[in-house]
Order: C-alpha cells, then sequence, then structure tokens
C-alpha cells in the first residue's frame, strides 16, 4: 500500500511540475514592452517551423510549449500564411488566437 502512496505522490509532483513549466513557457516573453513585431508565416510552413520561428524572433519562450498548446487546442490544421503584428508581451495563446 505504501508503494502504491508513493507512486500518487510522485505522479502528482510529476504533473504538477509540468503545469508550472507550461504555465510559464507559455507566458509572455516580456510583458513589459510596447513593441510590436511582423511576424510572417510563409505559405507551406510547418508547426514547427512556426515555433522555432517564433522563439528566433522572441515571441515565445518555449516551441515546445507553443507546440503542445497549437496541438491541444487543434489549431495546427488551421494556420493561415501571412503578416502578423505580435508583441513579446503576448500570451502564447493570445498569439494563436
Amino acid at each position: 500500500m505504501k508503494k502504491l502512496g508513493v507512486i500518487f505522490l510522485l505522479l502528482f509532483l510529476l504533473f504538477g511540475g509540468f503545469l508550472v513549466w507550461f504555465k510559464n513557457s507559455s507566458a509572455p516573453v516580456n510583458s513589459e514592452t510596447n513593441e510590436k513585431k511582423v511576424f510572417t508565416v510563409a505559405e507551406g510552413a510547418g508547426l514547427r517551423e512556426i515555433a522555432n520561428n517564433l522563439r528566433d524572433k522572441r515571441l515565445i519562450k518555449s516551441t515546445v510549449a507553443f507546440f503542445l498548446l497549437v496541438k491541444q487546442l487543434d489549431l495546427d490544421r488551421k494556420i493561415q500564411a501571412g503578416d502578423f503584428l505580435l508583441s513579446p508581451a503576448m500570451t502564447s495563446e493570445q498569439k494563436i488566437g
């Protein structure tokens, strides 16, 4: 019975740690800025490429968190090509919404 309790505790800590990481990784890169950047999604660009470009332009903190958020919201097939005005003060969810 003690082993089961330890397993549940470890799973709880693992899940809690993941939630803290995900929330932090999806938060704005810099909430203090008013800066806006034009971000271009090229025709045919894949989600990984888009996430890497967002990170390279310092618009998101984590490509993995962004990728997971887009997949969770089932938006990976709905991303459109074009130019978008984004800010480092926006959350990842605001950037895809």
